[in-house]
């Protein structure tokens, strides 16, 4: 499991995030004292598999990694970023110090190569190096993004949030008597080989299709999107929601009545709702893409990067799309899904919502694939007594293993929802209480 150590920085490097890899405990721990003395922010991972798990939630901009490993090599590492489009430079750890090794090493797209046994001072040396071309790679592609720039008709007021693949800033438009605020999402693809770059906006083109089909008040408003000035920057203008998502959220959340959740939770299954209507699968429902003001509870769901079109046969390299903790059984073993694999995800974001934890708790790809087709998870009445026999019922309808098995699409649930609190009886037939009542689908 990754561990995260930080220290002051005060070398002048930026964020200096970087994650080792390898599976030798007594190696991977000297190699992050020597960095986190050298000023860096450092993350481990145990294998290639844990890395790609961290690499899911959070950003770095150094991967240091070595090449032997179980579960998932430091080679099939660096293929998989490289196959997600992800530019983060990454540095191999290899036992093999010959020119044959190197020049593999970097076909296959990695920044550098060292060789055993690792020296400090060139370790120190390949990561400032390394550092360097990432922050080059970011100001070359988020050309444009600094206070004050225009893009596509847009001034950028600041800068959101950044990921591996994009940055999203605050921006104005419209005159000096009359400015309105959006968000815009500007593709990162300055100095990125052509094969790469091309999928990448295919994706982009994508998601922006996918957003411009949805009108609801519960969907982020899609506004525009182009290529900007000669560099052709790819961007994506949205309307402007100043709040934080669901993720950072959850543990006040789970402090708020049944009543506040439930509302939450209607919200984004009444946009889902929408979006289906359309006959589009959002793919990739959680928390993160749930954004929440916590004031007045208003709930609107985001970001279609992997969304599946009806007229669509585009799988973005791999069929393993979305965040695995919250996808659908059916999600690990096949390339097109349904609606009724969103029902799903809002199933286990609704679990962690009410009850404050999920309830699938594997630590990696490979465990959660076994754990969500086969394993039943806790009964929400065994976590809290109080927990309303209805609610619980409705839980499990969305988390059943088979897609037949749970609501047909989002709408359906906002009617059961509305049910349940107009304290209306919900449709459920009486086979499928009995059920309930014996907790076939529970632990």
């Amino acid at each position: 499991m990754p561990t995260e150590t930080t220290s002051a920085s005060g070398t002048g490097w930026g964020t200096n995030r970087v994650l080792v890899v390898d599976d030798d405990d007594l190696l991977r721990r000297t190699l992050t004292r020597f960095l986190k003395r050298e000023g860096f922010r450092v993350s481990e991972a145990t294998d290639g598999e844990a890395a790609w798990e961290f690499l899911e939630a959070h950003d770095v901009d150094v991967i240091i990694t070595d090449v032997k490993m179980p579960r998932r090599t430091g080679i099939e590492l660096l293929e998989s970023l490289r196959e997600s489009c992800s530019a983060i430079p990454v540095i191999l750890i290899t036992g093999a110090p010959n020119v044959e090794a190197a020049v593999d090493c970097m076909k296959i797209g990695a920044f550098d190569y060292i060789s055993k046994p690792v020296k400090p001072v060139r370790l120190r040396e390949r990561v400032r190096a390394a550092l360097s071309h990432r922050r080059s790679q970011i100001q070359g592609a988020a050309l444009g993004t600094g206070p004050g720039d225009v893009l596509g008709g847009y001034r950028i007021v600041r800068v959101l949030g950044e990921g591996n693949a994009g940055v999203v800033c605050q921006a104005e438009k419209g005159t000096a008597d009359e400015t309105q605020t959006y968000a815009i999402k500007i593709l990162k693809v300055a100095g990125i080989e052509e094969n790469r770059r091309e999928r990448m906006l295919q994706r982009f083109l994508h998601e922006a299709k996918a957003a411009s089909r949805i009108s609801h008040p519960n969907v982020i408003r899609f506004v525009e999107y182009g290529l900007a000035r000669a560099e052709s920057i790819p961007y994506l203008v949205m309307e402007y929601f100043a709040a934080p998502t669901l993720k950072d959220t959850l543990q006040s959340m789970h402090r708020r009545n049944v009543n506040d959740k439930i509302r939450v939770l209607r919200q984004v299954a009444s946009a889902l709702g929408a979006i289906h209507a359309e006959g589009i699968c959002h793919r990739d429902v959680k928390p993160g893409n749930v954004m929440l003001d916590p004031d007045t509870l208003l709930t609107k769901i985001s970001d279609f990067g992997v969304a599946q079109l009806p007229e669509s046969d585009l799988t973005l390299g791999s069929h393993l799309l979305g965040s695995p903790a919250y996808m659908a059984p059916e999600a690990f073993a096949c390339a097109h899904v349904d609606r009724r694999a969103d029902v799903f995800s809002l199933g286990v974001l609704a679990y962690e919502l009410f009850l404050g934890e999920r309830p699938f708790w594997g630590q990696s790809v490979p465990l959660l694939a076994k754990q969500i087709p086969r394993m039943r998870p806790k009964a929400p009445r065994r976590i809290d007594p109080d927990f309303p026999e209805d609610l619980q019922l409705i839980l499990s309808r969305m988390l059943k293993k088979r897609a037949s098995q749970r609501y047909d699409n989002a709408t359906d649930l906002v009617g059961e929802l509305d049910r349940f609190v107009r304290r209306e009886p919900l449709r459920t037939s009486a086979w499928r209480r009995l059920k309930q009542s014996l907790s076939s689908d529970w632990s």
